[in-house]
């Protein structure tokens, strides 16, 4: 199923939690799969990083600029393996990374993984879908409760501060 079909670019740049978490639970076994493949020792980071290069990518995007969702979230795995250590990864790695990301059906996460890719995905652009509410972002079980006055409060840094 295509990521376009599950989120919009809209809601993907606006942080929208219900679209983050849709994200997550329908690609973060694709993208840690495929940076297991590619960069087994650094893969749980190349994942996380991915997430948050990927929102940062959609969220700087100029409204319809992102045709392709899937193509954008596989550019940041394969740039956030790529960039940790500088690792490089052979022909035959590549494809069996990306083969691996084109045919890993979702899967539950553990709570750790998930909260680390909600969190990546919720400090990587400004959250403008939330009103100073406080919301749950769930997947894989994992739950994060962020609220705007909290953050501010707690003196976020400049990404956060938008919020």
């Amino acid at each position: 199923m295509r990521l376009s079909s599950i989120v919009s670019s809209a809601g993907l740049s606006e942080g929208d939690p219900e679209m983050l978490a849709a994200l997550c639970g329908a690609r973060a076994t694709a993208v840690l799969a495929y940076c297991e493949r590619a960069a087994p020792h650094k893969a749980v980071t190349a994942a996380v990083t991915a997430f948050a290069v990927f929102r940062r990518t959609v969220a700087d995007a100029r409204e319809g600029e992102v045709a392709d969702l899937d193509s954008v979230l596989l550019s940041a795995a394969r740039d956030a393996v790529s960039d940790l250590g500088k690792v490089s990864i052979s022909d035959d790695r590549r494809l069996a990374a990306e083969t691996l990301y084109a045919t890993s059906p979702p899967k539950p996460l553990s709570p750790e993984l998930a909260g680390q890719i909600i969190r990546a995905l919720v400090d990587a652009a400004p959250v403008t879908a939330l009103d100073g509410r406080r919301r749950r972002v769930q997947c894989g079980g994992a739950a994060i409760r962020h609220a705007v006055g909290r953050r501010r409060a707690a003196g976020g840094g400049a990404g956060r501060a938008a919020r």
